[in-house]
């Protein structure tokens, strides 16, 4: 059985009164060829949906799709790209901190908090960083980033 993800660490920060909270996520770390795409995705503060969000790994590509535009509908969203010729110079885990920085940086907002699925991110404010093991299955604005990305 599937449980969704919760916006419960966002609420504990927009309780706090921070308001911009970016989850993040990003595909491709473990493929052997194509770009690593970073999603970050804000919603605003105290967000209820009326949909229920997952891991993009538990879920169908169409079902990922029909969530996709739903976020993308309700929410401020980066996206962050690093193509395979970048990866093969540098790396999957520098290419995925660009892609992340870039991800931000399309926000075009000065996020309060970034929530990250599972490590820090080189180049961004350690101090508003938040690392979250298995962030993707547990936190809703993770779980919409790995949707999106």
């Amino acid at each position: 059985m599937k449980i969704p993800a919760s916006f419960d660490l966002e609420t504990i920060f927009w309780k706090q009164g921070a308001n911009l909270i970016a989850g993040m996520d990003e595909v491709g770390r473990g493929s052997w060829a194509g770009p690593v795409v970073a999603a970050a995705v804000i919603f605003p503060a105290f967000f209820n949906p009326s949909y229920n969000l997952y891991d993009s790994k538990l879920i169908s590509p169409r079902e990922r799709e029909r969530l996709s535009t739903k976020i993308l509908a309700e929410a401020v969203v980066g996206i962050g790209v690093v193509g395979v010729s970048v990866i093969n110079k540098i790396g999957i885990g520098k290419s995925a901190d660009i892609a992340f920085c870039k991800a931000v940086k399309n926000l075009k907002k000065d996020c309060d908090r970034l929530l990250i699925d599972a490590f820090y991110i080189d180049g961004l404010n350690k101090n508003n960083q938040v690392a979250l093991k298995s962030g993707d299955k547990l936190c809703a604005s993770i779980a919409a980033a790995s949707i999106v990305a």
